[in-house]
């Protein structure tokens, strides 16, 4: 068998989404590229030191560490970086490595209408920015158990994993379990309500009249800005969290200015 050097060496099944799993049918094409055909998990055959991962352990791992793969005799082996593994399987635990492994969470809106004697068609089921922590590897402060919030479409899936993502630490924003807004991001309001208006010479005015669209109000300060302090941003608009109304929650480095 090949051996290891600075890289985990996984041993992986071509065929596996070619085959029927339980209850989980795949019959995916074959046309299509190399990361969409071939699987993103396997079996850990060629550990390195200090990796902590059980040998012989179900491995997950990034779809373009694929494109390393190699054949050897009859076997498919991929080496994968340590920082590009999602996570593992240990004592029937998904656990991260790289990655914060999270559930989805189903919408209020989805378990209401489950509840109701008359369904409504086409309610959302799943949050697409919320998720519940199931392992954290990292030193992000979010426990087992937390209800977490991400930038939008910055989870990572598995195509045979329905109800699992994996999440890097950088891109959860908001711990709605702990009330608390990570290091390195600003919640912040925008001025874009009907109700909000400030007096000028003696006029009131719509706020979304008199400032720019890249202009929000801090809402939580850090140790540079201060609540209320009016700053200019980037991406003001698009960094919408739908647990906080009105709200945005901005990366400090997006911050051009702040105007007070």
């Amino acid at each position: 068998m090949p051996k290891p050097v600075h890289r985990l060496l996984v041993k992986i099944d071509p065929s596996y989404y070619d085959r029927t799993h339980g209850e989980v049918s795949f019959q995916l094409l074959q046309e299509g590229t190399e990361f969409q055909r071939m699987p993103k998990h396997g079996t850990l055959e060629g550990n390195i030191e200090g990796s902590g991962i059980p040998d012989g352990a179900t491995v997950y791992f990034v779809h373009y560490a694929v494109k390393n793969r190699f054949k050897d005799g009859d076997d498919w082996y991929v080496p994968v970086e340590p920082h590009d593994i999602l996570g593992y399987e240990e004592d029937g635990e998904i656990k991260g490595y790289a990655y914060i492994v999270a559930k989805r969470i189903r919408t209020k809106e989805w378990e209401k209408n489950e509840e109701s004697i008359i369904k409504m068609p086409f309610v959302k089921e799943w949050e697409d920015m919320a998720y519940e922590v199931t392992h954290n590897p990292t030193e992000l402060d979010c426990d087992k158990g937390d209800k977490v919030w991400i930038l939008k479409d910055r989870d990572y899936s598995l195509e045979h994993m329905r109800d699992v993502r994996y999440v890097e630490p950088q891109h959860i924003v908001y711990n709605e379990t702990k009330d608390k807004v990570s290091d390195g991001f600003v919640l912040c309001k925008n001025f874009d309500s009907e109700d909000q208006y400030e007096q000028i010479n003696g006029i009131f005015l719509p706020k979304k009249l008199t400032h720019a669209s890249n202009e929000v109000e801090v809402v939580r300060g850090t140790d540079r800005l201060s609540k209320g302090d009016i700053i200019i941003a980037t991406g003001a608009q698009s960094a919408k969290i739908p647990v906080f109304q009105d709200c945005v929650i901005l990366r400090e480095n997006s911050i051009k200015v702040c105007l007070n």
